[in-house]
């Protein structure tokens, strides 16, 4: 099996190594490799999607139909797809990521999800991490369970867990290259965030995943999130209604694409006529964009 991964073109290896910075027995959201693979790997969306077809045919992946029944093709309403990795391919993908030293890996990856950081992490936290790619998995963190990290090649930052309460890591102040963050939620309930003044450092971030998380308003303006071009909220539990966003959303010129529910859509039809390119697509499931409220 290893060999017949060894076989493939670089990009297309890439792509399947990243597949393990993903949990185990947990569905992939298309939308959210995608996107990733579009960032790290510099693809435009028709040939990440052939990547994806190439590791389907070659079984190394298995694409998930979470809409029955539905018509569209995979371009068309990829949203309805997920993707799953057999354990044992996973375990290869980690495998072959981690034959590097552990500050010089490409992707850091939490392998099964823990309480705390792993303690090796913590060993080598005086020296820089050169990982792209970094993804953890844990329950509840507080401000006190994390320490510093430098991660000055990251582009992305995959935060896991599955707790009523989160604080994000302070780390993220330092990631200047982070260009896609992902933040998903396996608890039972919705996740209170804490430390969402890291937000306004992002000033590079494109992508934004935010799944089964309660969120406060966050502060009047969204300028530090000038370059944002995607975001996708899923399932998120909101403090509040919105009558509307705030003026600063307006300054989003490089945002390309909202998925959001049809209210909120309503709410962007205005951002339409000052953003260009916008496009606000409405999904199945419940996005919602409210906590861009001032």
């Amino acid at each position: 099996m290893a060999a017949s991964v060894e076989c493939l073109s670089e990009k297309v290896r890439d792509c399947f190594l990243d597949l393990g910075c993903f949990p185990e027995d947990k569905k992939i959201p298309l939308d959210v490799l995608i996107n990733i693979w579009m960032e790290v790997h510099d693809l435009d969306e028709p040939d990440a999607f052939a990547i994806l077809v190439e590791l389907s045919n070659k079984n190394l992946l298995t694409l998930v139909n979470d809409a029955q029944n539905k018509a569209g093709d995979l371009y068309s309403s990829y949203h309805d797809y997920s993707v799953t990795q057999h354990d044992v391919l996973r375990d290869l993908a980690l495998h072959m990521s981690g034959r590097d030293p552990l500050n010089k890996r490409r992707r850091l990856v939490m392998p099964r999800r823990e309480e705390t950081l792993p303690k090796d992490w913590q060993r080598n936290k005086d020296t820089p991490f050169e990982a792209q790619i970094v993804s953890i998995h844990t329950g509840e963190m507080k401000g006190s369970d994390w320490f510093q990290m430098n991660f000055p090649k990251a582009e992305v930052l995959i935060l896991n867990f599955a707790s009523s309460l989160y604080y994000l890591p302070p780390f993220i102040a330092s990631m200047q290259n982070l260009k896609a963050l992902v933040l998903i939620n396996y608890g039972t309930s919705s996740a209170a965030l804490d430390n969402l003044s890291a937000f306004t450092t992002l000033n590079g971030l494109r992508s934004l995943w935010l799944e089964k998380i309660r969120l406060p308003p966050l502060p009047k303006t969204t300028i530090p999130l000038k370059n944002l071009h995607k975001i996708s909220l899923v399932l998120c539990e909101l403090n509040s209604s919105l009558r509307s966003l705030p003026r600063s959303s307006s300054s989003l010129k490089s945002l390309g694409h909202v998925v959001c529910d049809e209210e909120t859509a309503l709410l962007w039809r205005e951002a339409e006529q000052v953003i260009p390119d916008l496009r606000v697509q409405v999904a199945e499931e419940c996005y919602n964009l409210d906590w861009l409220a001032d």
